[in-house]
């Protein structure tokens, strides 16, 4: 054999081998793709019946070419849920905004107490129903406190009612009512004049005494003094709690200035009541207050209240 054949021969032999060569190597790629292929159809499967579960809209899915790659998806961030602090409760919250809002609101030259009647009478403001204790109680609660302006309802006074801050900052803003008003005029001037008015009395003993008249004073002294007929009351077929604020929205009463604290306590004196018809003072409730009581024996009288 001639050597160029011989060269021809092995060149062959060579190019033999390598198309047996790539043989293998096609065959065992296509191995790998048949396992690929059978990964991804696990892999879809469980996917569908994950999905099926949570009951997804249903969307039509392209299925996916084998030589695209797999996006992986990043977990989203959850956005931490706004909690309240242990001590602290949403009621505690509301409370809060309240005052920031009652912060905001200008100071007024007189007595939210005064005030109320005046603009329940001139219909600008409604008695609010009573709020709802809460449970637990707060520490800005109050129950030895109570609000005209939420049918005499314990927790706060009507000098700290925010919603009655709120209401009259809104007619103010709005230009609905001001404080000059002639009856607001009228009450601070008379307030005024009662803060500022001193009378200075001679005592009477120091007249008689002065005088000629002695006899007949220690007479007149020596006289038991007669008392007045105390105003026989009759009863209700209601609480007096629940006729004050529709007494209020009507009209037919005011209330009236807080009493003086007597120096010296008497027995039926109790510090722990309020009175919303004294415009809150301690010493006694709207039950047992005789000058709401006897209020409203004339309104009965008078045939005002068709009891």
């Amino acid at each position: 054999m001639s050597s160029s054949k011989f060269g021809s021969h092995m060149q062959t032999l060579v190019q033999i081998g390598k198309v047996d060569q790539l043989e293998q190597e096609v065959y065992e790629l296509r191995g790998e793709v048949t396992t690929l292929r059978a990964e991804v159809e696990k892999l879809i499967s469980l996917v569908s019946s994950l999905m099926a579960t949570k009951n997804p809209p249903p969307v039509q899915q392209r299925p996916l070419p084998l030589c695209q790659p797999m996006c992986i998806k990043r977990p989203q961030q959850q956005v931490p849920q706004r909690l309240f602090p242990q001590n602290q409760a949403p009621q505690q919250l509301n409370s809060q905004n309240q005052v920031r809002k009652a912060s905001q609101c200008d100071p007024i030259p007189m007595k939210y107490a005064d005030l109320l009647p005046i603009l329940l009478k001139k219909n600008l403001v409604q008695i609010l129903a009573p709020p709802r204790v809460p449970n637990p109680l707060p520490p800005w609660y109050r129950p030895d406190q109570n609000c005209t302006f939420h049918q005499g309802a314990p927790g706060h006074d009507t000098k700290q009612c925010y919603p009655l801050k709120e209401k009259l900052q809104k007619l103010i803003e709005n230009n609905i009512w001001s404080f000059e008003d002639p009856d607001i005029k009228v009450l601070i001037q008379k307030q005024y004049l009662t803060s500022h008015s001193v009378a200075t009395v001679k005592p009477i003993i120091n007249v008689v005494q002065s005088s000629g008249c002695q006899p007949q004073f220690q007479q007149y002294q020596q006289q038991p003094q007669q008392q007045a007929p105390r105003t026989q009351i009759d009863p209700i077929p209601m609480s007096y709690v629940d006729l004050f604020p529709r007494l209020l929205e009507r009209n037919l009463i005011h209330t009236k200035a807080p009493l003086a604290v007597p120096a010296i306590l008497q027995a039926g004196y109790r510090p722990d009541l309020s009175c919303s018809f004294h415009q809150g003072a301690p010493g006694h409730d709207i039950e047992q207050c005789f000058a709401f009581r006897t209020v409203v024996q004339k309104l009965i009288q008078d045939k005002a209240l068709p009891f």
